[in-house]
């Protein structure tokens, strides 16, 4: 993972200084890149979302990248939210399950958490930060400091 996300960086500086010409060359490179990272970045976020957020791309980040290669990043979102929290017991086997979900701006994440997160109960109208890959979110320990308006969903 480390060598994957350095692999990036260093081809995110390759690409800010390479020429017009070099960047159509480096363009196919940083896509196949950045769908490893993603899917790196996806079991990441499942497996311990503090990491995640630590190895994200701050959001702005990449204007000036291929879309290709932007439309592969994880997106930024903030915003207060419902989170939700459900636990299933297995009495038996004495096992438990926690499962939390969110929804924010409409829509509906699988969350993952870490800290004091991990024992926040459900609430509707909570401030929210984090990451989200194809439906999972890694959400941040701290709630941000959000405007009146309830915040906005940021690539």
């Amino acid at each position: 993972m480390e060598t994957l996300m350095r692999e990036f960086a260093d081809w995110q500086r390759r690409y800010s200084n390479a020429p017009p010409a070099e960047r159509v060359k480096l363009a196919a490179a940083g896509e196949a890149l950045a769908r490893e990272r993603r899917a790196a970045l996806k079991a990441l976020i499942q497996s311990d979302p503090q990491r995640a957020l630590q190895l994200a791309v701050p959001p702005g980040t990449g204007r000036d990248w291929p879309p290709a290669v932007v439309q592969l990043l994880e997106q930024w979102v903030s915003g207060r939210g419902a989170l939700g929290v459900i636990v299933a017991d297995d009495f038996e086997r004495k096992r438990s399950t926690t499962i939390r979900t969110v929804t924010l701006g409409g829509q509906s994440y699988r969350v993952f958490v870490y800290g004091r997160r991990l024992d926040q109960p459900s609430s509707r109208d909570e401030p929210l930060q984090g990451i989200v890959i194809d439906g999972l979110m890694a959400v941040a320990e701290e709630a941000p400091v959000l405007p009146e308006n309830g915040g906005a969903i940021r690539k």
